[in-house]
């Protein structure tokens, strides 16, 4: 994908979350009506323990997606890791989630 072409980014903002919740975001976001190039996902990994970490870097790879891992022991500060994402993002337009939402394949589309 070609980052300078997404028209949005989508920051999700994440602590020790992979796995089935996580997974069913990105494929959400991936099955949106418009063109993945479109669409930029961002993953901002803050703190997460190794496993986590690792599994979360293998989604990104398999979904095309940014994967930003801070590496912290700091206590779980969601507004810290979203600024994070939200340095990363490069589209004109930034749209923020959670980890455990699942989207419309339309929901893009209406949002641009």
């Amino acid at each position: 994908m070609s980052l300078e072409m997404s028209k949005i980014s989508v920051v999700i903002a994440l602590r020790n979350r992979s796995g089935t919740r996580l997974a069913n975001c990105v494929r959400s976001l991936r099955w949106q009506s418009v063109p993945e190039a479109e669409v930029e996902i961002v993953l901002s990994d803050f703190g997460s323990a190794q496993d986590h970490a690792e599994s979360v870097s293998a989604l990104a790879a398999a979904h095309n997606c940014v994967v930003v891992q801070t590496a912290t022991n700091e206590v779980w500060n969601r507004s810290r890791a979203l600024n994070i994402g939200l340095q990363a993002a490069t589209a004109p337009m930034v749209m923020c989630t959670d980890a455990d939402m699942i989207f419309d394949p339309r929901f893009l589309q209406n949002v641009l």
